[in-house]
């Protein structure tokens, strides 16, 4: 055999020059061994690898570059089938495991969804009868492929974990009678051998318990190991017993430790990080009150102690790291709000941040020296936005008694131009009327006002504006007084050239600033004269209806047309009521005083005088 490899080796002598010799050889090597071992279907990838020294795929790519070598530098196909042989059976193999991962990942998804069924159904010990079957299909796969089964792995594990605790809460009366048992022993007189067994014995018994989850049990019951061991410490033989119980404690601390971290899920955002940092500390007194232990024992325990030890450092470390980025979060949120306009409002989203930092800080662990610094870079922008807020509301408290001054500036201006319409003519106070809708503007434009003057001020503006509108009202009544003082006038006109001429007054004497309804109304004051008789009983017919109207006594001679006039009325009226307004009456009765052409000037004289003293009155 060794004499066909060195003739393969001649053979194939131009790879030397490759720089491939070695591994020539190698692969020469493991073809005789595949021979010497009779192997055709290569299913166990450790003898692979035990034979080649190398991974399979190292050892795929090496024959794959050998041939490829080969071919390139014209060796016969013959010489080159020593490779090929190899290859032909490292590929094999690969395709054979890749279809046995691929049957893993088949049973190991149907394994995790048969669990998970189970536990739905509160059926556990056969969910744990499956645990064994998924863990070997989980070896059976790499890295890689176990990826997609992670999530139910996960889920899985914090379900049953969550039922250990259930088995917690039933071991507790048995680790509180383990307790008691080993207070007991402190009040006992033994001899070190048997007070040591007994030690040894309840400490035996409270690890059969499996880890316990409620640390104040673990602390009692260590608390009354060392009561309990106390008297062994008399004698060197004792010493001994205590080096070799230090080391069982220190054994103890790091199961329960290592117990603690497999159970624990560090990225969950439900771990209370304040307990585990003070566990933390706790455990580094405990780990010291065990000392001294024999220098045999102790290498391998502290080496074992600080690897979990250093997983919940470095866990707690970034947990640190977490909650000081996310307090600085809101030192950058707190100090983005002093550029704010409302320094109010943003006291108040300041008030957020700080329920947000106490939150954090309930729930989350930092370093101190890194703590201290945000807190003050955090308080600083605080007293910023507080101090900003003191400045703007300095500022708005002098702007509201700005207002209340403008206020009352508005109020009296009002004021005065109600005198002002109330002495106008409802045709002049257009110009009163824009400025009293620009004051009201302006008011309403005010915005806030102190609060003791708040109701004073707008009463104020409401009673100032209710005088506008009354003054409003008084020069629309100024205005038809000026009528009805045009309607007097025209009726001096019309008198005086009745008094001049025989004929009837001319119409171009009537107004053109006259409505059509007062045209149409006085259209009879042109037309011919009455009769003596006619003019005397309609002029004293419309005397009495003024002095009815106005609440005026009429003349004892004519107290019988009075009368007659009433109960003619009564008849006209009877079962009607009275539409027209006081205003409406006396205009209409103006309108027909003054379309009555006048006769007798004297007697109009006389008539018209007690007319317009009625109406006067």
């Amino acid at each position: 055999m060794l004499q066909q490899s060195q003739q393969q080796l001649n053979q194939l002598a131009p790879l030397a020059q490759t720089g491939l010799e070695k591994q020539l050889q190698q692969l020469l090597d493991f073809n005789a061994q595949l021979q010497q071992s009779n192997i055709q279907s290569l299913n166990d990838e450790k003898r692979i690898q035990a034979l080649t020294a190398k991974p399979l795929q190292q050892q795929l790519d090496l024959c794959s570059q050998l041939l490829q070598q080969g071919k390139k530098l014209g060796i016969a196909e013959q010489t080159l089938s020593q490779i090929k042989t190899p290859l032909s059976a490292l590929q094999k193999h690969q395709q054979s495991q890749q279809q046995d991962a691929k049957q893993s990942q088949q049973q190991l998804t149907q394994l995790l969804a048969d669990t998970e069924e189970l536990l739905d159904e509160n059926a556990i010990d056969q969910a744990k009868s499956n645990l064994k079957a998924i863990k070997s299909c989980s070896d059976a796969l790499n890295k890689q492929q176990l990826q997609p089964h992670q999530a139910a792995l996960s889920r899985i594990h914090k379900r049953l974990h969550a039922l250990d605790d259930w088995k917690n809460y039933s071991t507790n009366p048995k680790r509180e009678a383990l307790i008691a048992q080993m207070q007991a022993l402190t009040t006992e007189t033994l001899t070190a051998e048997i007070r040591l067994a007994k030690i040894k014995d309840l400490q035996q018994e409270w690890k059969t318990l499996g880890h316990c989850q409620e640390q104040q049990l673990w602390k009692t019951f260590q608390q009354a190991s060392d009561e309990a061991y106390a008297p062994c410490q008399e004698n060197f033989a004792e010493q001994r017993n205590l080096r070799k119980f230090n080391a069982q404690q220190r054994t103890t601390i790091c199961e329960q430790l290592e117990g603690f971290i497999q159970q624990q899920d560090f990225s969950s955002a439900a771990m209370d990080w304040k307990n585990i940092e003070k566990l933390n500390r706790d455990i580094i007194n405990e780990w010291k009150k065990f000392t001294p232990v024999e220098p045999k024992a102790h290498k391998a325990l502290q080496k074992r102690f600080s690897e979990s030890f250093d997983a919940i450092n470095t866990a707690l470390q970034q947990q640190q790291i977490n909650t000081e980025q996310q307090l600085e979060e809101l030192c950058t949120q707190a100090e983005a709000l002093q550029t704010g306009e409302d320094a109010r409002a943003a006291t108040q989203d300041f008030q957020q941040l700080m329920q947000q930092w106490k939150q954090i800080n309930q729930q989350g662990i930092s370093r101190r020296k890194q703590q201290q610094s945000l807190w003050t870079r955090f308080k600083q922008a605080g007293d910023t936005l507080h101090t900003q807020k003191q400045s703007q509301h300095q500022a708005a408290e002098q702007q509201i008694q700005d207002n209340a001054k403008q206020a009352q500036r508005i109020i009296e201006q009002l004021e005065e131009l109600a005198l002002t319409i109330s002495q106008k003519t409802h045709d002049d106070i257009g110009p009163q009327q824009q400025e009293q809708a620009q004051l009201r503007q302006d008011f309403s434009a005010l915005g806030n006002l102190p609060n003791n003057q708040f109701k004073a001020l707008k009463n104020g503006f409401d009673s100032a504006c209710e005088n506008i509108e009354q003054a409003r009202q008084q020069a629309s009544k100024n205005s038809w007084i000026q009528q009805l003082q045009q309607l007097v006038d025209f009726g001096s006109q019309c008198s005086e050239r009745e008094i001049a001429d025989a004929d009837a007054v001319p119409s171009s004497l009537l107004p053109e600033s006259f409505s059509t309804a007062w045209k149409e109304a006085l259209a009879a004051r042109f037309s011919p004269r009455l009769s003596a008789d006619d003019y005397q009983q309609q002029a004293r017919t419309l005397c009495i209806e003024m002095e009815k109207l106005c609440d005026v006594e009429t003349p004892s001679e004519d107290a019988a047309l009075k009368m007659e006039l009433q109960m003619q009325q009564l008849a006209n009226n009877f079962g009607q009521q009275q539409q027209l307004s006081f205003n409406q009456q006396l205009e209409a009765l103006y309108l027909r005083w003054f379309a009555l052409p006048c006769w007798d000037n004297a007697l109009h004289t006389v008539l018209q005088q007690r007319f317009l003293k009625a109406c006067t009155n």
